[in-house]
């Protein structure tokens, strides 16, 4: 009777140990992945976007759509622009300014306006549409430093944004998408090293045919 409940008690500790190795292999346990928001879209044969969409509040509580985005041309150049979009009506943006980016520690950077590149009529363009070039910005934005976006405005404040170490970390992944495998082939990668490891463990530690068992009960599972 002994023999059989430290076997059962074996088991329960072994398969505990699997499950948490498995599930830190996924990053259950670690905060969202950058790369699982982006997303990857085909403009035209040849051509790349992508791409990272969040949705900010200003200081005054209005949302504002924030889309970070590096566009791949069939001719190997890249570009790396913001675009920040807000209600119809609640504000027009003032596009003879530049966009000022300024992180917790008091230094400022600012991003040219690259608004033109997306309204056909640039006489009429979306007064609430802003779009701004971030590549040159981009080796300086440190990703455990928050950032304030201040967006300057026709009437009235200039608009504040936060943004968070997170998004700004999601943004430099936007930016070396074409280079960083998508979140499946990651989350694979990181599972079968763990899985593997924990086996060879019970190889060592356990009874051979617990060990049989683990495995079979493993591939099931996967």
């Amino acid at each position: 009777m002994g023999c059989e409940i430290r076997r059962v008690l074996s088991w329960l500790l072994l398969l505990g140990a699997v499950i948490l190795g498995v599930l830190f292999g996924l990053g259950m346990f670690n905060p969202p992945s950058a790369a699982a928001a982006i997303r990857q879209l085909e403009e035209a044969p040849g051509q790349i976007v992508y791409q990272s969409r969040q949705t900010l509040k200003d200081q005054h509580g209005n949302n504002w759509q924030a889309i970070a985005f590096k566009r791949i041309r069939a001719d190997g150049q890249t570009s790396f622009e913001l675009r920040l979009v807000g209600f119809p009506g609640v504000v027009e943006i003032d596009r003879s300014q530049p966009l000022t980016l300024t992180n917790s520690l008091g230094k400022i950077f600012t991003a040219a306006d690259a608004s033109g590149d997306i309204f056909t009529e640039v006489a009429k363009p979306e007064p609430n549409v802003g779009q701004y070039n971030l590549q040159p910005l981009l080796p300086q934005l440190q990703p455990e430093i928050p950032l304030v976006l201040t967006l300057p405005i026709l009437q009235g404040v200039a608009v504040r944004l936060s943004v968070s170490p997170l998004l700004i970390q999601e943004w430099q992944t936007v930016a070396r998408a074409d280079l960083v495998a998508g979140s499946h082939i990651i989350r694979t990668y990181a599972t079968a090293p763990h899985i593997a490891l924990m086996v060879r463990y019970a190889a060592l530690t356990h009874p051979t045919d617990l060990v049989l068992e683990l495995h079979n009960s493993l591939r099931r599972a996967i």
